[in-house]
This record gives C-alpha cells, sequence and structure tokens, in this order.
C-alpha cells in the first residue's frame, strides 16, 4: 500500500513539474545474484541421505526505462518498468563410495548433487535520487517485482574414475548399517525435480540502493552506477530462500 501511494505521488509530482523538463531514462545492469538459503535435493528429506545447498550465485542481468524529473538542485525523483533475471547453481557432494579399477585396486567415488534455481520478473521501480558534487548520486530505490516464471531443478550424479566401477558389496554394507539407501544411478545423472518454485510469491517489495557517476555526452547524460538489491522477502519460505544481488548499471537519460 506504502509503494502504491509512492507511486501515486510520484506520479502527481512529475505531471506538476512537466514544465521544469522530465527525463527519459533507460538503463542496463548486470551482476551477480546471490542466493542463500537451506535447500535439499528433495525438498523435506532428511539430512543423512541428501546435502543442503545454503550460499550459491549466478548472473543478474536487467533492462528497463522510465521517466523523472528534478524537484530541486539536490533531489531527483523517476519511475522505471522493466524485467530483470536471477539464476544461480551450486554443487554439493554426498555420500561417499568405494570403486573398484581394472587392475582390482580400490579408489574413492561418491555422488554429486546439482542444484539450479532461476527466476524471471517485471518490476515497477519508484526511486529518489540525491545529487552530490561533481556528478556523484545516491540513489533509493523501491522496486515492485511481479513474477513471471520461475524453476528449481535437482540432480544427482555418480562420480568416479574413468573405467572404474562402484564396489556394490562395500555400497550395500553401508546402506544396511545406516538403513538409508540414497537415489542414484551409476551410468547416469538422475533429475530429482524439474519445478516451479511453487511458494514463489507473485508480488515481492524490495529496496535498492546505487551509487553513480554522471558525464554528460553531447545531449545526453550517461550515468555509471554501482548497486545492491535486496531481497528481504524469501522467494521460497519452505527453503528460506532469499536472493541479493549486486551489479553495474549504465543509465542514459535525455532531458525534454
Amino acid at each position: 500500500m506504502r509503494c502504491v501511494c509512492f507511486v501515486a505521488v510520484l506520479i502527481i509530482v512529475v505531471n506538476a513539474r512537466a514544465d521544469d523538463g522530465l527525463i527519459l531514462r533507460s538503463k542496463i545492469s548486470y551482476g551477480n545474484a546471490l542466493f542463500d538459503g537451506d535447500v535439499k535435493p528433495i525438498l523435506n528429506s532428511p539430512a543423512i541421505l541428501y546435502p543442503s545447498h545454503y550460499s550459491f550465485k549466478g548472473p543478474y542481468r536487467s533492462f528497463s526505462m522510465g521517466v523523472g524529473t528534478d524537484l530541486n538542485q539536490t533531489f531527483t525523483v523517476s519511475a522505471d518498468i522493466g524485467i530483470h533475471s536471477m539464476s544461480g547453481s551450486n554443487t554439493e557432494p554426498g555420500w561417499g563410495f568405494r570403486a573398484i579399477n581394472p587392475d582390482g585396486s580400490y579408489t574413492e567415488s561418491g555422488l554429486e548433487y546439482d542444484l539450479d534455481v532461476s527466476v524471471f520478473d517485471a518490476f515497477l521501480r519508484p526511486a529518489v535520487a540525491i545529487q552530490l558534487p561533481i556528478g556523484f548520486s545516491i540513489e533509493l530505490g523501491l522496486p515492485v517485482r511481479f513474477n513471471v516464471n520461475s524453476r528449481i531443478a535437482s540432480t544427482v550424479r555418480y562420480v568416479s574414475a574413468p573405467n572404474s566401477r562402484l564396489d556394490s558389496a562395500y555400497a550395500d554394507s553401508m546402506f544396511a548399517a545406516s538403513g538409508h539407501h540414497p537415489v542414484f544411478d551409476v551410468d547416469k545423472p538422475v533429475r530429482l525435480y524439474d519445478q516451479e518454485i511453487e511458494d514463489m510469491p507473485t508480488v515481492l517489495v524490495a529496496f535498492d540502493l546505487e551509487i553513480g557517476k554522471a558525464f554528460v555526452v553531447k545531449d545526453a547524460t550517461v550515468q555509471i552506477l554501482a548497486g545492491y538489491r535486496f531481497g528481504f522477502a524469501p522467494i521460497s519460505a519452505v527453503r528460506s530462500l532469499r536472493v541479493n544481488a549486486i551489479d553495474l548499471s549504465l543509465c542514459v537519460m535525455y532531458r525534454l
């Protein structure tokens, strides 16, 4: 509700100050998406069977366009609409086994669990920028994210030395002693699941902070920004999974 009011006030301000000149904005961003949570290869599986993925990262990409205006020499307000994607992957070791080489000697082998997460959102981002001396600025944004698509996938692979084979008798004794048998196939990767994030919120409100330096290039102002995007709300509550992002942006602005 606060965000809706903020956008409404911003639109009123932009309309009221149209005589002072509007600023058209186009921004592209690239950086790292930083995931943090407790993600198991199989949801609610016991720790003895499957490891957890805690912290991992991947690419963050964003593109937006918008409009803004100067309130005075210090403050600028803007509103952008855009899209962004965040993805991350991680590999964790699982159970270790004994494998037999062609010459009869033993070597180590084991399981590896691969996790892939991706999120694609559209967003509306109202922001306030504080203009500092010599072209620097600090911009505070309150993006409202609308989820378009999300995926989470988990795969298990058996990893061993070339031409070696699993010592089945040794593995069976491990399973009998523990009372557990993890899912895997010695010949090929096994996809444990590949699905939408089932409890992904449809709408999320986030917060971001950017520090920028502006340069005047002919009729345009080009701004280079370094930003951090805070993901306070989880994208999956059952996995305690959150995602932040750190990025560099290039923003091109034209004054009408």
